[in-house]
């Protein structure tokens, strides 16, 4: 288990500018969080990461977009910058939201994890990032 936990909040704009804001997680066993921030464009949509860590070496990564539409996203998960997984889903009617879970190896040092979902009918960008030490 990490010994320090940092955990990055960031804001992807539609046009590739990025808005950052850092907050600190001291709590020890509470899973490294974004929290739930709000989507960039013409949006109500949320956005959430999280990770849970496990002795084995692994992270059990999730990111949520909780949406207000049934559109398509196309979604990516990167891992200190190389893609580890990518996507398009559809928002489930029942409450608009969607949710991918994958595992990653914790590497050695530290784990910049970042879930990134876009709307293909409005641009909406939704972005989190997690940074695990």
């Amino acid at each position: 288990m990490p010994s320090r936990l940092k955990t990055t909040l960031a804001l992807g704009a539609a046009l590739g500018v990025t808005t950052f804001a850092f907050a600190s997680v001291a709590v020890a066993g509470d899973p490294p969080s974004s929290g739930r921030i709000p989507c960039k464009g013409d949006s109500t949509a949320d956005v959430r990461l999280r990770i849970d860590v496990d002795d084995s070496g692994r992270f059990n990564v999730i990111g949520v977009v909780f949406s207000d539409d049934s559109d398509i996203w196309s979604w990516r998960m990167l891992h200190n910058d190389d893609v580890s997984y990518k996507g398009e889903v559809q928002a489930k009617a029942a409450d608009l939201s969607f949710r991918i879970q994958r595992s990653m190896v914790d590497l050695a040092g530290t784990d910049d994890i970042v879930f990134r979902a876009v709307n293909q009918t409005t641009n909406e960008v939704c972005r989190a990032e997690v940074v695990v030490d």
